[in-house]
């Protein structure tokens, strides 16, 4: 999240950071321009931009993921006044994050040398008898999916993960 000073004339009602950022445990980067704000239940973090002391402004950009931007500054803001912060705005499903799990098991055996049967056997628990009950089976379409999304995510798709992109709008009946 992007925190920056402004004016303390630009609110009615100032508040005071220290106090604010006291309902935390902060930790600061080395270059002091990122930290961190851990709340009994939530962990935030955020990028400093020139702000030191005095009043500050939650900078929220204007594009295709500003309602979850939103979202995540609501969560800081109950996480400040130590209120209890909300779910999480975006989450991975059990289903997704099990996914992705044996996507990336799957790719370490694969670099180790492990081939598709082996793969299949000892991170999916399937196995097939022979060769060609092998290339029928459905288990072997699945391992090559997941193997393909692993790749993808080490050529850079995991910055998906971390910035998903934005739900696409719902059609009109």
């Amino acid at each position: 999240m992007h925190i920056q000073a402004v004016r303390p004339e630009m609110t009615v009602y100032p508040l005071d950071p220290d106090e604010l950022l006291a309902a935390g445990i902060v930790h600061r980067g080395v270059a002091s321009q990122d930290a961190s704000i851990i709340g009994p239940n939530a962990l935030h973090r955020l990028w400093l931009d020139g702000y030191d002391t005095g009043t500050m402004a939650v900078t929220l950009p204007l594009d295709l993921v500003y309602d979850d931007r939103a979202a995540a500054a609501m969560r800081l803001w109950r996480t400040l006044k130590g209120l209890k912060p909300g779910s999480e705005p975006m989450p991975l499903s059990d289903y997704a994050r099990g996914q992705l799990i044996l996507a990336i098991r799957l790719l370490d055996a694969e670099h180790s040398g492990a081939t598709e049967r082996e793969m299949a056997q000892a991170i999916l628990k399937t196995s097939a008898r022979d060769r060609r009950t092998w290339l029928a089976t459905e288990h072997r379409s699945r391992l090559r999916r997941l193997l393909a999304k692993a790749r993808a995510l080490l050529a850079g798709g995991y910055f998906q993960l971390l910035s998903p992109p934005p739900r696409r709008p719902r059609r009109k009946p």
